[in-house]
């Protein structure tokens, strides 16, 4: 679309209505939807055209890889927080309300998944809140 707009506007007595599609772009279309691209400096129309055909697929990967790397952090905050409360669940259940209540803030600086996964085995070994809490300090 954009290379039928060049061609359309490509006569000498276009010149002022090209500059002022590229002022619109620069400053209102680029700026709004791209606020954190570094774009070059467009003079022309064509120069936009070039510019866009040279960039457009390298910033769609970007963008998807940006949007993949957000999507598994999410993801990866939304285990950890159900590992969490299952944990508590559990500790609740096993050793009361206390014991659970003691858990909680060493719990919160575990970040990795496979310590929770472990803590949960090793509460169901632990004899007493006691023993718990101590194999709990361990990992936190």
């Amino acid at each position: 679309m954009l290379a039928a707009l060049v061609d359309w506007l490509s006569e000498p007595e276009h010149t002022e209505l090209r500059h002022s599609f590229v002022v619109w772009l620069r400053e209102a279309f680029f700026a709004t939807r791209l606020p954190t691209v570094a774009l070059p400096e467009l003079h022309e129309l064509e120069e936009v055209r070039i510019m866009l055909s040279e960039r457009v697929v390298s910033w769609t990967e970007k963008w998807k890889q940006d949007g993949l790397r957000a999507g598994l952090q999410e993801g990866l905050e939304q285990g950890l927080e159900s590992e969490h409360r299952l944990l508590q669940r559990l500790i609740r259940r096993r050793f009361g309300e206390a014991a659970a209540a003691r858990s909680v803030s060493a719990l919160a600086t575990i970040r990795n998944p496979a310590v929770l996964e472990d803590l949960g085995e090793i509460l169901l070994d632990c004899p007493d809140a006691d023993a718990w809490e101590a194999r709990l300090a361990q990992h936190s």
